[in-house]
């Protein structure tokens, strides 16, 4: 059974660069714990921005949910 490793990037949709993309460096069980985990941390990681910039840049997240498999 494979589980998922969660990845989220912080991209400027005003000139489409990313910074460094962040690895959470918890397996989840299921695809859906994994989308459901990028969600809300999605929203934590932009709320650490200030507004101002998350609107200058016009900020927001990606994220994937890579399978891994267990050893």
């Amino acid at each position: 059974m494979s589980k998922f490793i969660l990845v989220i990037t912080v991209c400027s949709f005003l000139d489409s660069s990313c910074m460094p993309p962040m690895e959470v460096p918890i397996p989840y069980n299921s695809w859906a714990d994994c989308v459901d985990s990028a969600l809300l941390k999605s929203q934590e990681v932009l709320k650490k921005w200030p507004r101002k910039d998350i609107e200058k840049h016009r900020l927001a997240t990606k994220f994937m949910c890579y399978p891994v498999r267990e050893t």
